[in-house]
């Protein structure tokens, strides 16, 4: 148990690393979301239709005019916004935390998965693939159905999956070293 505890905090400072490269260094995610010519504006006119913090869908899917809904959906612009109207501090210490844990809490279960799974993850290289694999499911079934099912752009989801399975790799190559098979257990006194 201490191998996978320090296994999964080892491969969450990894990721958390990572992240920061990711998204705070390079570029890249970011050629995939538009700009607005004026930020002062588009704010205002945000703060203007939608006046409380959360998350909104247009057209509303629970207008009781189906056919109204309908043709409003036909018609466009169709759009989920997710707003803060109070703002919000630039790479909060708190958010920093909480994302650490995010990742400490994910790196614990995925050792619990491996550790659950005895001797069928015999070699280092099956259980890097074992979580790589798992980061592929994950990545693949939120960041694709956001696409199918909300409308959310393509572009930014796909190098939200790029993230998302390159950290489960990263995740992998380091609890693979970690976590191995079940020790087996010493015979019972009387058992053969």
């Amino acid at each position: 148990m201490k191998e996978l505890l320090l296994g999964s905090v080892i491969a969450a400072f990894a990721l958390f690393f990572w992240g920061f490269v990711y998204w705070a260094v390079s570029p890249l995610p970011y050629t995939a979301l538009k700009t607005v010519a004026d930020e002062t504006a588009a704010g205002q006119a945000l703060l203007e239709h939608f006046p409380q913090s959360g998350t909104y869908y247009l057209p509303d899917p629970q207008n009781p005019d189906i056919d109204e809904m309908n043709a409003l959906h036909r018609q466009g612009p169709v759009a989920m916004v997710d707003i803060d109207v109070d703002g919000a501090v630039p790479q909060s210490p708190i958010v920093m935390l909480a994302g650490f844990a995010h990742m400490l809490i994910t790196t614990l279960m995925i050792s619990l998965l491996m550790r659950l799974t005895g001797d069928a993850l015999a070699t280092y290289g099956d259980r890097v693939l074992f979580v790589f694999l798992a980061g592929v499911i994950v990545a693949f079934w939120a960041r694709i159905s956001g696409v199918i099912w909300w409308g959310l752009g393509l572009p930014w989801q796909m190098y939200n999956a790029i993230y998302d399975v390159s950290s489960w790799l990263i995740a992998g190559l380091i609890l693979a070293k970690f976590v191995g098979p079940k020790p087996a257990s010493a015979p019972r006194t009387g058992e053969a």
